[in-house]
């Protein structure tokens, strides 16, 4: 705090409380601070986190609008309407380091590392792995500075955004969207509460689940759904680009029964597991037999939590 600007301490200060208005916030001269207050607090409580109070906040519309006199804003976008998967996939490869997890991509990550741990005593093997490090670091210092080249001028500073979409290749299952910086990851979600027989949905969020179908469409409550966190943001070139990704008219036009298939894209394919009852291959759930291994089904999605 000693060396810090006084209005970056304050947007700091303020950014913090916009992605987590119940972080306690601890401000320092030369990083002291008392140990009493960083270790064994047991502030963290993992299934508070999971139901992620800014964003429910901000979804529910009670952000705290403070923030905002300093450039720090956030909206919702929401839309009915998929994404058409190659549109938004391009958009987001082209503004964000953009990464796509796939089922069992931790597992994967922790065998990474422990075949890492067996060639330490290789002098030769580390001298490689520095220089592929290296250059890889070297690789994604250019694919950021280019984004940042692309989505600044346009939408402004992106700081976080998180949520789910929709997208027509796959009419049962969610997506999940999360970034932070110049980083975005998005991966397989839930099952949409309208790709489910009613009689297991859970009874007490029964009213909420409904709340979310569109009373307007077919589609029950398959949508758009992102909390866009940001300093100096274009809301509306951001929510521009974002329309044009959905599927047009004519491209909607066409039925759910043909959208599985009539979109050329990058996504993976990926199954529902073989005792999963909620997919309806009729209406665009991929064919288990071509993927490597089935995703394995979480929660529904249960409104805006």
């Amino acid at each position: 705090m000693d060396v810090a600007p006084k209005d970056d301490v304050v947007f700091l200060r303020n950014l913090v409380r916009r992605l987590n208005p119940e972080a306690k916030v601890l401000e320092t001269v030369q990083s002291k601070v008392n140990c009493k207050d960083i270790i064994n607090t047991n502030l963290f409580d993992f299934e508070k986190a999971a139901m992620a109070p800014g964003w429910l906040k901000e979804m529910r519309g009670t952000h705290v609008p403070e923030t905002e006199e300093y450039g720090i804003a956030s909206f919702i976008y929401r839309a009915r309407v998929p994404f058409h998967p190659q549109r938004i996939h391009a958009f987001l490869d082209t503004h964000f380091l953009f990464v796509v997890r796939q089922p069992g991509d931790d597992e994967e990550d922790d065998d990474e590392g422990d075949d890492k741990g067996e060639d330490e005593g290789d002098a030769e093997g580390e001298d490689e792995m520095e220089g592929t490090v290296e250059d890889a670091n070297a690789g994604l210092d250019k694919k950021r500075d280019e984004v940042l080249a692309k989505s600044r001028p346009k939408f402004g500073n992106i700081v976080r955004s998180k949520g789910y979409f929709w997208m027509a290749h796959e009419y049962d299952y969610s997506y999940e969207w999360s970034q932070a910086g110049v980083m975005l990851t998005a991966s397989l979600g839930d099952p949409w509460f309208a790709s489910m027989d009613e009689d297991e949905w859970p009874e007490e969020a029964r009213e909420q689940i409904l709340s979310d179908f569109d009373p307007t469409g077919p589609h029950g409550d398959r949508r758009q759904e992102l909390v866009i966190i940001g300093s100096e943001m274009n809301k509306d070139a951001l929510t521009a680009a974002l329309d044009a990704c959905l599927l047009t008219k004519e491209e909607q036009a066409m039925g759910v029964e043909k959208w599985a298939d009539a979109f050329e894209h990058e996504w993976p394919t990926w199954s529902a597991p073989p005792d999963d009852d909620h997919a309806h291959g009729d209406a665009g759930a991929p064919d288990q037999d071509d993927s490597d291994g089935p995703a394995q089904p979480k929660r529904a999605r249960t409104g805006s939590a």
